[in-house]
């Protein structure tokens, strides 16, 4: 049976053949790279989301105890302040543009499932939560001011189920 390939789907010899990459060892090395600038583009995205609202803030923050200033200081603080103002929301509306088209969130998910999750790690946080929900459970009687005793419940046993399926989803007795 034939198999067709995808047409946009690049072709790696040809992509290694381009850089003056052979071997196959050197096919994961353009791999790294790629990955690697995937890495700096959405760690460098998500900075600007981050950091450039704050920074709308601090105009607003600067040009507080300048309102109070006459003459040439309030103005000088007012044209400060809208231009830092200006630059925040504008960094800022690009940034949910990314977020609302999906992109950014996709190349996140990528690099967080390449990068960030080992193995040892899903078995930390799956022990972790099943310690969290016991914790929570043991302290209802002290949390129930806040919610009632069925939500901390609900949300102990949750935790403690979440753990327990990762450890059954490994599990010999699944697969079979």
């Amino acid at each position: 049976m034939a198999v067709r390939k995808k047409a946009c789907a690049p072709d790696t010899d040809r992509v290694a053949e381009w850089a003056g990459l052979s071997a196959p060892e050197e096919e994961s090395q353009l791999k790294k790279k790629a990955f690697g600038a995937i890495k700096k583009n959405v760690a460098r995205e998500w900075a600007k989301g981050v950091l450039i609202p704050l920074a709308a803030i601090a105009g607003v923050s600067l040009m507080w105890p300048l309102s109070h200033a006459a003459g040439i200081w309030f103005w000088f603080g007012s044209a400060v302040f809208l231009v830092l103002l200006a630059i925040g929301f504008a960094y800022a509306a690009e940034f949910i543009k990314l977020l609302i088209a999906g992109d950014l969130l996709k190349q996140t998910v990528g690099v967080a499932k390449e990068a960030v999750m080992k193995e040892w790690m899903r078995v930390f946080l799956a022990f972790f939560a099943i310690g969290a929900g016991v914790g929570v459970i043991l302290t209802v009687d002290k949390l129930d001011y806040y919610a009632p005793d069925w939500v901390f419940y609900g949300i102990g046993l949750t935790l403690i189920a979440g753990g327990i399926t990762f450890f059954w989803t490994r599990s010999k007795f699944y697969r079979s």
